[in-house]
């Protein structure tokens, strides 16, 4: 009985404020903790979308690159033609 007392004693030395505040603080860090990885995923998004823009920006100057390229050969080409 002795052990018992103590049991309940102890518990009742705890208050239900204390726990619940708590488990307040708790929720508070879990959901600034998930915030925090959304963020993080937002952010990592927006880099690899842009990163994603500027590779097909590049691709597509490429693309026009050679096409000039090709139109300049043409135009020499039928030049030297000409003057044969």
């Amino acid at each position: 009985m002795n052990g018992l007392d103590w049991i309940f004693s102890a518990l009742n030395m705890i208050s239900p404020s204390s726990l619940t505040d708590v488990n307040v603080e708790r929720v508070e860090e879990v959901k600034k903790e998930k915030n925090k990885k959304g963020e993080e995923k937002k952010e990592k998004k927006e880099k690899k979308d842009k990163n994603k823009k500027n590779k097909e920006k590049k691709k597509t100057n490429w693309v026009k690159k050679q096409k000039d390229t090709k139109n300049k050969q043409k135009k020499c080409s039928s030049s030297v033609l000409l003057l044969i």
